[in-house]
């Protein structure tokens, strides 16, 4: 069960807009380099929308097929990311944590050690993603401020800021051929130099 900030026609969130990241101390070396590798990493996602915020959201995602979904920043200083999905019930907006060099989904405080930590966010999307086509689909739900607790998080596609060029819709190609063959990982693709595979994980 995660937390999530807003569901339908309402919005729990401030449209104030915030900065991306906030910490209640000093950030290590460490954790800095982690968020300037993700913020080039974000600067070149096109399902990243860096001046959205929940309304925004909501009127981007309301024509696009339930499991369509974006990152955009937190409107809350003390979360990181935001990921809002289009569910059967309208747009929902999660937020994404990033605490000791891991990056994961506000949940409920009983349980946070059961859900998944990442390096990185493509990670996160990535775990997602294979999941909504997974038999454990159902497992994840949102924790809506109105107490219910029986809306899966379901990833299925991006919504994008742009169309992205050739290169760009090869990979995504290659990616969800790789999610649906599920045996196959990235690393072991037949012939691929190491240039090749940096591109393909660079999304």
């Amino acid at each position: 069960v995660v937390h999530s900030t807003s569901s339908g026609s309402s919005s729990s969130e401030s449209d104030e807009a915030v900065a991306l990241y906030s910490f209640q101390s000093e950030p290590s070396t460490e954790e800095l380099d982690i968020l300037n590798s993700t913020e080039k990493y974000l600067e070149q996602c096109l399902f990243y929308f860096k001046d959205f915020n929940m309304s925004d959201a909501r009127h981007r995602l309301a024509k696009h097929d339930i499991g369509s979904f974006l990152l955009r920043p937190s409107s809350d200083p003390n979360f990181f990311l935001s990921l809002s999905v289009k569910t059967t019930r309208g747009t929902t907006s999660i937020r994404i944590v990033f605490k000791n060099k891991k990056f994961f989904l506000d949940s409920d405080p009983a349980l946070k050690r059961q859900l998944p930590m990442f390096e990185s966010i493509p990670a996160l999307i990535e775990f997602y993603l294979q999941l909504a086509s997974s038999v454990h689909k159902n497992r994840v739900v949102f924790l809506e401020s109105s107490g219910r607790k029986d809306t899966p998080i379901i990833l299925k596609k991006p919504c994008l800021r742009q169309t992205g060029t050739l290169r760009h819709l090869c990979r995504r190609t290659i990616q969800a051929s790789l999610v649906k063959q599920r045996s196959c990982q990235l690393h072991k693709l037949p012939g691929a130099s190491t240039r090749i595979l940096e591109f393909l994980q660079d999304y």
